[in-house]
């Protein structure tokens, strides 16, 4: 696994943005997100971890730079970042699927709507 400020070893992976860190750019939040104030304005204190080495992307075997919510390590090529969670080719795909369902359901719900409107009002 590379750090993703240097591309140095990386001995953890960041807590906020789940990106790997080196030592010197991270612990428990890696430095760019440490740099980054949190939501009450205030900058978040990195914290020890432990360390660990050799993460490898789930599909490619590539170092992984991301951890996905299902728990694949990603390379870039096979992650996606999608709101603030960083997702694997497959959660990504499983996403696409259910949000392509969830609007024909939205649409169908309209259109029954519509219909209904349409024909209470003649």
């Amino acid at each position: 696994m590379q750090c993703h400020v240097c591309a140095g070893g990386a001995v953890g992976l960041c807590q906020r943005c789940s990106k790997f860190y080196c030592s010197v750019h991270g612990d428990r939040v890696c430095v760019v997100c440490a740099a980054e104030p949190s939501s009450s304005g205030v900058t978040q204190a990195a914290q020890p971890s432990p360390t660990s080495v050799g993460y490898v992307c789930y599909s490619c075997r590539a170092p992984a730079i991301f951890k996905c919510a299902c728990g694949h390590l990603c390379c870039p090529q096979h992650h996606q970042q999608v709101w603030m969670a960083p997702l694997c080719t497959e959660c990504q795909q499983r996403t696409n699927t259910i949000y392509a369902v969830l609007t024909v359901v939205v649409l169908v719900i309209f259109a029954t709507i519509g219909i209904l409107a349409v024909m209470t009002s003649h």
